[in-house]
C-alpha cells in the first residue's frame, strides 16, 4: 500500500508539470516548438537542483548559527531560496537557450523560463516526497502540485519575459540588456523570497504534515498569474507584429515531449556503445533551420523520412518537402 501512495504520489507530481507545460505552449500562437528543445531546458531545470541543493546547505550552513530567527528566516527566504534558485534558473536559461536562433519572440523568453522552473520544481519536489518526508509522500504531492509547482513557474515566467525583452532591446545598446534581465531577475527574487518568508511566518513546516493552512501561496498565486497572464498577452500581441509572423495550429496535450526525447537520446547513445549503427530511415538534421514560418529544426532533433514525401520533426511537427 505504501509503495502503491507513492506511485501515486509520482504521477501527481507530474500533472501540474504537464498541464503547465501544455498551457505556455499553447499560449504561443506564432512558433510550434519541437519536443526535444522543451525536453533540454526541463532536464536542465531538472540538473540545476543538485548544485542548488548543494549552495543552499552550505549557504544555512555557514550563517545560520550566528542569525535569530526572524532574521534567519529573511536570509532564508529571500538569499538562500530567492537568490540562489532564480539565479540557477535564469543562468540555466542563459546558457542553454539565450544566443540559439529560434529565440526570436518575447513568449520564448517565457516559455523556457516556464519550462525550466518546472525542472527544478519535479526535481524538488521528488526530493521533498521521498527523501526528506517519505512518510508523507502523498499529501506533499498534492501540496506542492498546487501551490509550489505553479509557483515556480509563474515567478520565473515573469523573470523570463524581462530576459527575451532584453536580448532585443539589447542589440540597440548594451546596457538596455543588462537593465532588463537584472529587472526580471529582482523581481523573481522578490516574489520568491515573498513567497518563502510568509510561508514561514504563517504556515511553517506543518504543511508536510498534513497542514493545510498555508496563506501566503493563497494569496500571491492569483497575483503572480494576473501579472504573468498580461505578459503572455503583451507578448502575443507584440510577436503578432513581427515581419513574418504566421500563426502556427494550436497544439494538442500530450506527454510526448516528456517521454520520447529521453527514449531516442538513451538509444542514440546505447546504438553508439554497442557499435550498431541507428537504422538507415533515422537520420539527424545537423543545422538549424526554418522549415516553415514559426516550426524549427534544432541540431540534434531527429528527422524521419516518410514515403509520402513528409518529414516528421521530432515526430510532432510536420511540413511538406519541396
Amino acid at each position: 500500500m505504501d509503495f502503491l501512495l507513492k506511485v501515486v504520489a509520482f504521477f501527481i507530481a507530474v500533472v501540474p508539470v504537464a498541464l503547465i507545460a501544455f498551457y505556455v505552449r499553447r499560449r504561443n500562437i506564432h512558433k510550434i516548438y519541437s519536443d526535444t528543445s522543451i525536453f533540454k531546458v526541463f532536464a536542465l531545470g531538472m540538473l540545476i537542483g543538485f548544485p542548488i541543493g548543494f549552495v543552499e546547505e552550505f549557504l544555512a550552513w555557514v550563517v545560520g548559527g550566528y542569525l535569530e530567527s526572524t532574521a534567519f528566516y529573511i536570509y532564508e527566504s529571500y538569499f538562500i531560496a530567492g537568490f540562489v534558485e532564480e539565479t540557477f534558473k535564469i543562468l540555466a536559461i542563459a546558457w542553454i537557450v539565450y544566443d540559439r536562433k529560434d529565440f526570436n519572440q518575447r513568449m520564448d523568453g517565457i516559455v523556457f523560463c516556464v519550462v525550466a522552473a518546472l525542472g527544478f520544481s519535479f526535481h524538488e519536489n521528488l526530493v521533498y516526497m521521498f527523501q526528506y518526508y517519505p512518510e508523507h509522500s502523498f499529501f506533499i504531492a498534492i501540496q506542492r502540485a498546487i501551490l509550489c509547482t505553479p509557483g515556480h513557474a509563474l515567478m520565473t515566467g515573469i523573470a523570463g519575459y524581462f530576459v527575451a525583452v532584453a536580448k532585443y532591446e539589447g542589440r540597440a545598446h548594451r546596457a538596455y540588456e543588462d537593465f532588463y534581465v537584472i529587472i526580471g531577475w529582482i523581481s523573481a527574487i522578490f516574489l520568491h523570497g515573498t513567497w518563502n518568508f510568509l510561508l514561514s511566518q504563517f504556515g511553517g513546516l506543518e504543511m508536510y504534515e498534513g497542514g493545510w493552512v498555508v496563506y501566503a501561496q493563497w494569496l500571491l498565486l492569483p497575483i503572480e498569474f494576473l501579472i504573468l497572464r498580461h505578459l503572455i498577452n503583451k507578448s502575443v500581441v507584440h510577436d503578432a507584429s513581427r515581419p513574418g509572423a504566421v500563426r502556427v495550429k494550436k497544439q494538442a496535450f500530450t506527454l510526448r515531449w516528456m517521454i520520447i526525447p529521453p527514449l531516442e537520446f538513451a538509444h542514440r547513445k546505447l546504438s553508439k556503445l554497442a557499435g550498431t549503427p541507428l537504422p538507415e530511415e533515422v537520420r539527424h538534421f545537423d543545422a538549424r533551420a526554418v522549415v516553415r514560418p514559426g516550426v524549427y529544426i534544432n541540431k540534434g532533433d531527429i528527422v524521419l523520412p516518410r514515403p509520402s514525401q513528409r518529414i516528421a520533426v521530432t515526430k510532432r511537427a510536420f511540413i511538406n518537402r519541396t
